[in-house]
């Protein structure tokens, strides 16, 4: 048997592991979004395309406490945009500018940990999109990566 980032492997037969998704909830301009939870507690959340600004709740299936956020953008932006994770309506995060080219990352710049714990079943996370002061949002993909600690 052999470990690493907390998930064990056989190395003797392949095992075959099913992620389960996150409930997801979105108002606001947006075509899809979907969440998966892996098993080195991430949570990655696609996001179709968003022109407007669009909410994004996902539901919380354990106690954990969010650690960083990354955007990856898999479509260019065309204005201005940003990206907030919140507890409820707490902001997390500062705005993640979202207005970039494809194939871009960005990362949260500060965490507030006042807000960052979040309990099983709250189902308080909330990604909000917005445009950028003095902007129209851009139209844009992104995946959104979440990284937690179980708490």
């Amino acid at each position: 048997m052999y470990k690493s980032n907390r998930v064990a492997y056989k190395v003797d037969q392949m095992q075959i592991y099913t992620y389960p998704t996150a409930s997801v909830v979105t108002s606001g301009s947006i075509t899809s979004a979907a969440a998966v939870i892996n098993p080195n507690y991430t949570i990655v959340v696609t996001i179709g395309t968003v022109n407007n600004a669009t909410t994004v709740t996902l539901d919380t299936p354990f106690a954990f406490y969010l650690e960083d956020v990354l955007v990856q953008m898999t479509s260019a932006g065309n204005g201005g945009g940003t990206l907030t994770v919140k507890n409820n309506t707490d902001s997390i995060t500062d705005a993640i500018d979202c207005g970039n080219g494809d194939k871009d990352l960005q990362r949260a710049g500060t965490i507030d940990d006042t807000y960052a714990t979040f309990a099983k079943d709250d189902d308080d996370l909330v990604l909000t999109f917005a445009a950028t002061e003095g902007s129209t949002i851009s139209t844009f993909s992104c995946r959104v990566i979440i990284y937690v600690t179980p708490a």
